[in-house]
């Protein structure tokens, strides 16, 4: 039964697995994740999470378009408990030092060096922040893959996994702030799976 969000990566993997789960345009050409890969990336990614000491609860930021990693890291800090506060892409340096401060971020999943760029400069102000990672290869940054650790902790997971629940807060959404400082949502993991199932 599908009671969290990534339940729904590992149902697909039972029982509709594909050969192109995600696809992606990168350097002109399409690139495909099978249903296998994403479950297999993900699970290497949050090995590599936990082992940076994040646990049940912690808030990790992504500031990205809609791309594959973007979804890796979804389900990477899903499994394990953490709560992904995703960020839109486009507000102003002020703006993400508030959302960042207000939701505590540990760790900052972004696109690109010039999102990057942007996070760096307000960094100091940011008193949770440990780290930023980027998406591309970024000189000066950390890409996300040093956290894809070669071999996959599955005792960990499977821990882990077993403490996130259905009433467990499963991301954050922040409005745009249009009327003032943004407001964020806290969304569970039953409100996320009611939406779709």
């Amino acid at each position: 039964m599908i009671k969290t969000i990534f339940d729904f990566y590992y149902h697909a993997l039972k029982n509709d697995p594909r050969p192109d789960a995600f696809t992606q345009k990168m350097n002109g050409r399409w690139v495909s994740l099978s249903s296998a890969e994403i479950v297999e990336k993900s699970k290497r990614f949050s090995t590599g999470l936990l082992q940076l000491g994040l646990q049940k609860g912690d808030r990790i930021a992504v500031i990205s378009n809609n791309r594959t990693e973007w979804h890796l890291t979804d389900l990477a800090v899903q499994q394990i408990g953490v709560i992904n506060v995703p960020i839109y892409t486009n507000i102003t340096e002020a703006d993400y030092q508030y959302i960042l401060n207000d939701c505590g971020a540990k760790f900052a999943f972004v696109s690109d060096g010039t999102i990057a760029g942007k996070i760096k400069n307000i960094q100091s102000g940011v008193v949770s922040l440990n780290g930023i990672y980027t998406f591309d290869e970024v000189a000066g940054f950390q890409h996300y893959s040093d956290l894809l650790q070669p071999e996959i902790d599955e005792e960990a997971i499977q821990a882990a996994q077993a403490q996130v629940h259905e009433d467990d807060v499963a991301t954050f959404i922040y409005t745009s702030g249009t009327t003032g400082n943004p407001k964020g949502v806290m969304l569970t993991h039953r409100n996320l799976v009611s939406n779709v199932v």
